[in-house]
């Protein structure tokens, strides 16, 4: 993972850094700490290292036998300087037990072990560049992750309703989501457990069916975004969503955080009216959204992103409701370096202003509905 496995045990680096001990790990299993992944060795036994602040954690067993293995799990840590975390694989249930669920005595006689230097050569370090992941965790607070995180406080994809579409995104790993298929587990786990507590987002055509009427809200989604961004203590709360549904989609392979996440878009990018009076908030939007494309394959954009997809139309939408000299220089200034951005990753697309073309059949248009 890094040159850095030797750290003077005296330098402030490591006395202000966390590690997160793994216990019992499959041999050949993936692991993965923010946007880093590995195939775990036989003396593995966690990371070292890690920045104070949110850090997400990822994992499958190893394949049996040669073949596929299970599904991804992941979660959400938000480490302190010099604490130490403690997982160990549950063989039983293919997943890590936390800390918090195993007999406390025996956690703190490994913690022990852990600053008497005990673990130290099992312990590969966190890379030192951590800068890209803090661009995509920036809004995840401590708040976020209360509100959001599963009951069991890990996730799982074996939960998900489907992983077709999922499978034309992550081309990376198309070989082993095809041969992966997610599917709702057969035991009396109950599958909430390990489901984010995302946002309850109505669709445009449920907005329209609830209003009855034409109604300005079924094209600007100003009063949906209020509601939404109340849901949390914190200025920048539904950014933290969007930030939170992402990672848990492109590191997690989850299809269900992948939808939350076009949902949240189509919210945030068809805000007409709100952009005025909550300028601030959409220019920390526009960084926000601007990292996280920059993150996704190229071939995401021709699957997921062809110029008749919606996301595409809502991005056009965004960047036209955000060119306007009424909004200010740093937001037009911003603006325009966005539009640049996705003209150079969309083409033509998003060379000019345009006129928006919505496909009447996709969940999240606008929609309007006839007057009786």
């Amino acid at each position: 993972m890094s040159d850095r496995t030797f750290v003077s045990a005296d330098s402030d680096e490591y006395k202000n850094s966390a590690t997160i001990l793994c216990l019992d790990t499959p041999n050949s299993s993936e692991f993965g700490i923010d946007e880093y992944e590995f195939t775990t060795g036989p003396n593995f036994k966690g990371i070292k290292l890690i920045p104070p602040g949110v850090h997400y954690i990822f994992y499958s067993a190893g394949a049996k036998y040669g073949g596929i293995g299970p599904p991804r799990s992941s979660l959400f840590m938000l480490l302190k300087p010099g604490q130490v975390r403690l997982l160990r694989w549950n063989t039983s249930t293919e997943d890590y037990d936390l800390d918090e669920e195993l007999d406390q005595e025996e956690v703190s006689r490994y913690i022990n072990g852990v600053r008497k230097f005990d673990f130290d050569r099992f312990l590969g370090p966190y890379p030192s560049d951590s800068e890209r992941w803090k661009t995509l965790s920036l809004y995840i607070t401590s708040h976020v992750m209360h509100h959001l995180e599963s009951p069991s406080k890990r996730m799982s994809s074996v939960y998900d309703t489907t992983d077709k579409e999922l499978e034309q995104i992550m081309k990376g790993q198309k070989e082993r989501l095809e041969q992966s298929t997610v599917v709702v587990s057969s035991s009396n786990e109950d599958p909430t457990r390990y489901r984010p507590k995302f946002s309850s987002i109505p669709t445009s055509k449920e907005l329209g069916k609830m209003n009855g009427s034409v109604n300005i809200q079924n094209f600007d989604k100003s009063t949906l975004c209020r509601k939404l961004r109340n849901r949390f203590d914190e200025e920048f709360g539904l950014l933290g969503e969007l930030q939170f549904a992402f990672v848990v989609f492109l590191m997690g392979q989850s299809y269900d955080a992948f939808e939350q996440w076009k949902k949240l878009l189509s919210v945030l990018c068809q805000c007409d009216s709100a952009v005025s009076t909550n300028t601030l908030f959409f220019y920390e939007f526009s960084a926000v959204l601007h990292f996280q494309l920059k993150q996704v394959p190229s071939d995401f954009f021709e699957d997921s992103l062809s110029a008749d997809n919606f996301l595409t139309q809502i991005l056009r939408n965004y960047v036209e409701i955000t060119d306007d000299d009424q909004l200010g220089e740093k937001m037009k200034k911003r603006s325009k370096k966005f539009r640049k951005y996705l003209h150079q990753r969309f083409g033509s697309t998003f060379a000019e202003k345009t006129t928006i073309q919505f496909d009447s059949d996709d969940e999240y248009a606008p929609v309007i509905v006839e007057m009786e």
